[in-house]
């Protein structure tokens, strides 16, 4: 089977990084992920299944968001990203491709399901947990990245905190890790 990413023409690495696809995400968050950047330089990750990385690739890295006015009329805002992984069908391209770019990732933003959240050893939070492992060697060493959660999880952002240190913890490398949590992660609650 064919990768299961895209990558635009013009990306020139990342600043921001989505892990999820839904709604949400992609009609509050990285809109406002992308006003950040000149020229924008989002990414979203698909934590499983193909759907949005097929119809980004075949939209040339653009998406359609639908607001529905106070008058009932309704504004289509088209949004541009520069590229779109499948975690589920291609994890090795996240690495390869685009891992060592992420030098100067700002923003991480989380759009998983309630469920993903319910404990440290959910397959997206160990997922993340390894993304971090690998961001924690490709950032530029004064880096801060921000984690902004658009789940309902009361207090999500200290929700992940308390996994991924758990993760750490349960690792060889804890400390290291640990480290880099407290010292260069931001979770916040949102």
């Amino acid at each position: 089977m064919a990768p299961v990413f895209w990558l635009s023409d013009n990306f020139q690495g990342c600043t921001s990084l989505c892990l999820g696809t839904g709604r949400f995400l992609r009609s509050v968050l990285v809109p406002a992920l992308v006003t950040t950047t000149d020229p924008p330089q989002v990414v979203l990750i698909q934590t499983r299944g193909r759907s949005f990385v097929d119809y980004v690739t075949k939209s040339n890295g653009t998406y359609e968001v639908d607001t529905v006015l106070e008058n009932g009329e309704i504004q289509t805002v088209t949004y541009a990203i520069v590229g779109a992984f499948s975690l589920g069908h291609d994890k090795a391209s996240i690495y390869e491709k685009l891992l060592p770019q992420l030098v100067n990732l700002r923003f991480l933003g989380v759009g998983v399901t309630e469920q993903g959240l319910s404990s440290a050893q959910t397959t997206v939070m160990r997922d993340l947990y390894e993304l971090f492992c690998s961001l924690r060697d490709v950032c530029a060493p004064d880096g801060m990245i921000s984690v902004i959660n658009t789940d309902n999880v009361p207090n999500n952002g200290d929700t992940i905190r308390s996994h991924m240190l758990e993760l750490a913890s349960d690792d060889n490398d804890d400390n290291a890790m640990k480290d880099f949590l407290a010292t260069r992660v931001v979770f916040h609650n949102c």
